[in-house]
C-alpha cells in the first residue's frame, strides 16, 4: 500500500501523523541553539621571523620573500599578509573555511623549514590563530629595584603562579628582556691582531660552549663527563681566551681586545594573560 492510498484510506492517522510531523518540527525549531558571537576557529596561520637589528628593507629581501616563495604553494590559502618591521616579520596566512587548520599547520612547518635563512635568524615561530585567543587581561609590573630582578622575579614566581590558575590557557611576556654581555672592541686592538668584529663574534661562539665528553665506566658506576666550558657570569665572560690561529692570537681575553658590559634587551615588562 502507498502513503497516497494509506492516507485516503485512514485520514484520521494520516493528520495524526502530519500533526506530530508539525508539533516535534516547531520544537525542533525552538530548543536550536543560537549565538550572537559562536565559537568559529578561523583558518589562520602566523609566521613571525626575528633578526635582531635588521632593517624592514632587509627583512623582506632576506625573509619575507624567500619564506613567501615557499608558502604560496601550500593548498587552500586564500591570502598571504606580510608585515615587515626593523628585526621582526611576521606573514598570515589565511586559508579557506573548509581548510583543516592542523593540516596546514604540518604543510606550513614542512615549507618553512626548507628555507634556508641566514645564520644569526632566530628560527620562525608558527602559530594558529584563532579570533578568541586574543589577550583579554594586561598586566603591567613595575619595581624600584633594577629591570633584570624584575624580570628574574616575573619569569620565576609570578608567572607559574598564573599558569596554575583554573581557566587561564596562555601567559605571554611582552617587553620581555632577557640578559646579555654588550662588548666594546678597540679598533687599534683589532687592527694590531689583523681581527674583525666578526672574527671576535666567531671566536666567542666556539669558545663559550658547553659539550659532551663521553662516560666513564667501572664496574658498578657509569658517570656522564662534561666539558663546562659556558660562562656562568660576566667575570667568567671577560676571562674568556679567545684563539684565532690564522691571526697569531693565542689566549686573548676580551679584556684584550676591549671591554664589556652586562645588560638586558627591552624595556617593557608586560603580563598578557588568555583565558
Amino acid at each position: 500500500m502507498s502513503f497516497p492510498e494509506f492516507a485516503i484510506r485512514r485520514p484520521v492517522a494520516a493528520w495524526m501523523l502530519m500533526a506530530a510531523l508539525v508539533f516535534f518540527g516547531l520544537l525542533s525549531l525552538f530548543s536550536l541553539g543560537i549565538s550572537r558571537f559562536p565559537d568559529v576557529t578561523y583558518p589562520v596561520i602566523t609566521v613571525v621571523t626575528q633578526w635582531p637589528g635588521a632593517a624592514p628593507e632587509v627583512m623582506e629581501s632576506e625573509i619575507v620573500d624567500p619564506l613567501e616563495n615557499v608558502l604560496v604553494s601550500v593548498q587552500g590559502i586564500k591570502d598571504i599578509e606580510s608585515t615587515m618591521l626593523p628585526g621582526i616579520a611576521n606573514i598570515k596566512l589565511e586559508f579557506y573555511i573548509d581548510k583543516n587548520i592542523d593540516a596546514a599547520l604540518q604543510e606550513v612547518n614542512s615549507k618553512v623549514r626548507s628555507v634556508r635563512l641566514p645564520t644569526d635568524v632566530n628560527p620562525p615561530q608558527i602559530f594558529k590563530i584563532n579570533q578568541d585567543d586574543s589577550p583579554i587581561l594586561w598586566l603591567a609590573v613595575t619595581w624600584d629595584r633594577p629591570l633584570k630582578d624584575l624580570v628574574r622575579y616575573v619569569d620565576k614566581y609570578i608567572r607559574d603562579r598564573f599558569m596554575l590558575v583554573h581557566g587561564i590557557g596562555d601567559i605571554q611576556l611582552g617587553g620581555w628582556a632577557d640578559r646579555n654581555l654588550r662588548i666594546w672592541l678597540d679598533r687599534n686592538k683589532l687592527n694590531q691582531l689583523q681581527l674583525s668584529p666578526t672574527d671576535i663574534r666567531d671566536m666567542l661562539q666556539a669558545e663559550n660552549m658547553e659539550l659532551g665528553a663521553g662516560y666513564l665506566e667501572s664496574k658498578t658506576n657509569e658517570i656522564n663527563v662534561r666539558i663546562m666550558g659556558e660562562a656562568r657570569s660576566e667575570y667568567e665572560m671577560q676571562s674568556l681566551a679567545l684563539n684565532h690561529r690564522a691571526a697569531g692570537a693565542s689566549g686573548i681575553p676580551i679584556t684584550g681586545i676591549g671591554g664589556s658590559q652586562g645588560g638586558e634587551w627591552g624595556s617593557q615588562v608586560l603580563e598578557a594573560i588568555s583565558f
